[in-house]
């Protein structure tokens, strides 16, 4: 099984820190996106002048890199932010190949008053340049399903216009059901041929503004269970990352005691499915 965590869940952690957690609790790889704070970890030493001594410091753990999380959206038609979001592009395409992986996920983004049409058009239209970067450097964009973009229904049509083996998805299993309100079934019927990677979470329903709040995998009522079996008679051959949000939400339990219950929770899920 290829086990990954996002280091959401550790964000006051170092690359030695992330390291030693990675191989305390039984995982396989990192999943980047914020590294101490920043989401441009690309501005550290670590994954700029010294990422090659990073490389070898996860390679040498017996470690991967399973996804460089930008924070780039597509829902944007200001010309200077384009050009912004390709120049970053760049950056995370540059580290991709350093450490060893093939994806970045980007976000879809808000579309606010504009209609889904719309917003699918202003989407596709950053997303033909953003790709054409990702080709020269033979890297996957990986869109991931999440706020105005988390169900099938809103994102098949962006899928099928801009068919390209250098654009996958990231299923957020969370995402799908309790924003968009589908099945794990109706999901994979629409976007399982483009699934390659997954980010996993659990939540219950509550009366707070967002109306949930996140728990520890499994303790919650998202259908993980079903989402693991229909991946296995699938045959998804791809990551089951942990994205234990502790950066955005530090009320919940610290990354460690996630991470060490995660890595339990799958390896049962593998057991009885």
């Amino acid at each position: 099984m290829n086990l990954s965590f996002s280091t959401l869940a550790c964000p006051d952690s170092d690359i030695d820190g992330l390291i030693a957690k990675a191989k305390a609790y039984g995982y396989n790889a990192l999943d980047l996106s914020r590294y101490r704070g920043e989401s441009q970890f690309y501005k550290f030493p670590e994954f700029s002048t010294e990422i090659n001594l990073t490389n070898e410091k996860i390679k040498k753990a017996g470690l991967g890199v399973s996804c460089l999380c930008s924070p780039i959206r597509l829902m944007t038609d200001s010309s200077d932010q384009r050009a912004e979001d390709q120049i970053e592009l760049r950056k995370y395409c540059w580290m991709c190949k350093r450490l060893h992986t093939n994806y970045v996920r980007i976000f879809g983004g808000r579309i606010k008053d504009r209609s889904r049409e719309a917003a699918t058009h202003i989407a596709l239209s950053h997303l033909s340049k953003l790709l054409s970067i990702a080709e020269e450097y033979q890297v996957v964009l990986l869109l991931e399903t999440h706020g105005d973009w988390s169900g099938g229904t809103q994102i098949r049509s962006v899928m099928e216009q801009m068919d390209s083996p250098y654009f996958k998805l990231i299923w957020d299993v969370h995402h799908t059901y309790r924003i968009a309100g589908e099945s794990p079934e109706q999901t994979w019927a629409l976007l399982g041929e483009w699934i390659v990677h997954t980010h996993w979470k659990d939540s219950t329903l509550d009366d707070s503004e967002i109306g949930y709040r996140f728990c520890l995998p499994g303790e919650g009522d998202i259908p993980l269970k079903s989402i693991y079996r229909l991946l296995k008679q699938n045959r998804y051959s791809g990551y089951y990352t942990i994205e234990w949000e502790k950066f955005w939400h530090p009320e919940i339990d610290e990354g460690d005691v996630a991470l060490r219950q995660y890595a339990d929770y799958i390896h049962h899920l593998e057991r009885i499915c």
